[in-house]
């Protein structure tokens, strides 16, 4: 069976999709609120409308703008990385078991440490001082 490289890219985001949700499900958006029949006001639309935004820029950002070493030890963009993983499963070269546990190791490697970001143990200023 011959894939083209677009194919393989498809199938590879739709596979690392489907591990994320399975090892780390979906949480209900904090703008949902659930039995709250009442149309959103103008301010909860907007919310709704920035953190989707800001959920697409991080999910494209995960994928072409974070490097990670390729069985070789180099660094390549995690979606080639991905195409390149997808590519050895349909081989035969890697197992699905091993693909997925390299994932998982990719995943926890991405987990954010609270004492390496700035915003977080700032004190309240004005949104004037947070832009100077």
């Amino acid at each position: 069976m011959k894939l083209t490289k677009s194919q393989l890219k498809k199938i590879i985001k739709e596979e690392f999709q489907s591990v994320i949700e399975a090892y780390d499900p979906p949480l209900p958006r904090s703008t949902e609120l659930p039995g709250d029949k009442s149309p959103p006001s103008p301010e909860e639309q907007r919310m709704d409308t920035l953190s989707g935004q800001y959920e697409d820029d991080m999910r494209h950002h995960l994928l072409v703008g974070i490097e990670v070493p390729d069985f070789d030890g180099s660094m390549m963009p995690l979606d080639f990385f991905l195409s390149k993983l997808g590519n050895y499963v349909v081989t035969g070269d890697v197992s699905e078991k091993q693909a997925g546990n390299i994932i998982r190791q990719i995943q926890y490697a991405m987990r954010v440490d609270p004492n390496d970001l700035g915003y977080v143990h700032e004190e309240d200023s004005t949104e004037e001082e947070d832009f100077r």
